[in-house]
């Protein structure tokens, strides 16, 4: 599966709604996790996109080399947070139902 379909998973994923009583704090916290996930790799993604826009500013190979390099780190780190996120929203939903 490619890094792009797993972020329209999590991009599709809804955080479960709480409908117990009392339990509002509880779903805007799950909520603001589910924020912070889709940010993280939002950012991921601008970073590799300016590193690949660097590489094809750089005439220097070794350093272009690098930043193409730092551009792949970033599409790792991406595919880890989406990982991690399929994980927490699995516990989430299980704790819900």
């Amino acid at each position: 599966m490619t890094a792009n379909r797993r972020v329209k998973r999590v991009e599709a994923a809804k955080p479960p709604k709480a409908e117990a009583p009392g339990s509002g704090p509880s779903a805007r916290r799950i909520h603001r996790l589910f924020d912070i996930f889709q940010e993280a790799v939002e950012a991921e993604r601008s970073a590799r996109r300016r590193y690949e826009e660097a590489a094809t500013l750089c005439e220097d190979a070794q350093l272009k080399a690098i930043l193409l390099e730092f551009a792949e780190d970033e599409l790792k780190h991406e595919r880890e947070i989406l990982l991690r996120f399929q994980e927490v929203a699995r516990k989430i939903q299980g704790e819900v139902h």
